[in-house]
């Protein structure tokens, strides 16, 4: 019995077999059944040299990713800095705008009041405001009527005390009050009295028409003019700084989803690189497994090709985890 013992180290798919076949027991009797072995050979070489370059074209994916991880980390990080600094931004303005619509609807309301003043003085209703009340109250001092009473009364006072005076003196005279000649001059008086009193009486009336329109224009017309303008321009200011609060708080609202969305785009920026990293080790791990059971396949065949051309080979395997390499005695009968 002629023994060989021989050494293959599977890791290195370019060792192939060359210490089998070509001497030893079978070298010089078994020239013609190496022949399909050498052809499994190669073609188990061409396979392992597929498989290790699709490794390596796995592994160079893996690099290129962790290659880009720092671009990716700056990215992130400028993201999640401008959030940051926007975050105080929209607090700034939603602050304002705050402030902006609460001003705004003081405003409101004093044009409100302003205005409600005004439309007082039109309707003359006193219950408007106190100021209203107060206006009405001179206006009704200068009331015809009473320019009137007051010149009638004047005049009869007046009347009053001339006709006394001319009585006493007639007295000291020696006049009879009694007489003809007193009742004559009581009655003069009462004539000239009504004439005075009615002249008196209607002058007042045109002073106190006149008085009263002046005061109407001055404590009513001008009042009411003056309050309802300022009253339409304080619910103008109102108006638009109330709209103001509301672009600010809207503007604050935009700011913040825009923090948001970069917080957001920074999150999945890093959620998509840690995604396609774990796909390219998965990638990687898949073409390892593949790689392996190829190995083992194509050795699977090469040992059947061994038995069935060698007529009797028998290889003991010893497979060692992360360096495959056999010892294998040879037997020939």
């Amino acid at each position: 019995m002629a023994v060989f013992q021989g050494w293959n180290t599977f890791s290195n798919p370019l060792s192939g077999w060359s210490a089998i076949g070509d001497s030893g027991a079978f070298g010089a009797t078994r020239g013609a059944d190496r022949e399909p072995l050498v052809q499994l050979d190669g073609a188990i070489s061409s396979s392992r040299g597929q498989a290790a370059g699709a490794v390596g074209s796995a592994q160079s994916g893996v690099q290129a990713i962790l290659a880009g991880r720092p671009a990716i980390d700056r990215a992130v990080g400028d993201m999640r800095v401008a959030a940051d600094r926007m975050i105080p931004i929209a607090d700034t303005m939603r602050g304002e705008g705050d402030a902006l619509f609460e001003s705004g609807t003081r405003v409101t309301e004093q044009a409100l009041d302003t205005l409600g003043t005004g439309m007082g003085f039109i309707n003359m209703d006193a219950s408007a405001s106190p100021l209203v009340a107060e206006a009405l109250k001179l206006y009704g001092e200068f009331d015809p009527d009473k320019y009137v009473a007051s010149a009638k009364q004047d005049v009869q006072s007046q009347f009053d005390n001339a006709r006394a005076q001319s009585e006493r003196q007639l007295a000291r005279m020696g006049v009879n009050p009694s007489s003809g000649a007193f009742a004559n001059t009581a009655s003069a008086y009462d004539r000239l009295r009504a004439v005075a009193s009615a002249a008196a009486m209607t002058r007042a009336q045109e002073r106190g028409l006149t008085d009263q329109a002046n005061m109407f224009q001055n404590l009513i017309t001008n009042n009411a003019n003056t309050f309802l303008k300022t009253g339409g321009e304080l619910a103008s200011i109102g108006t638009s700084a109330r709209a103001q609060g509301v672009n600010a708080q809207q503007g604050a609202a935009s700011a913040l989803g825009q923090a948001g969305g970069l917080y957001g785009s920074a999150g999945s920026l890093g959620l998509n690189y840690d995604r396609a990293l774990q796909g390219a080790y998965d990638s990687l791990a898949g073409v390892q497994m593949n790689e392996a059971r190829n190995t083992q396949s194509t050795e699977q065949m090469r040992v059947g090709a061994m038995n069935g051309g060698r007529g009797g080979v028998n290889i003991i395997d010893n497979t060692h985890h992360g360096n495959w390499r056999d010892t294998g005695t040879f037997f020939r009968t």
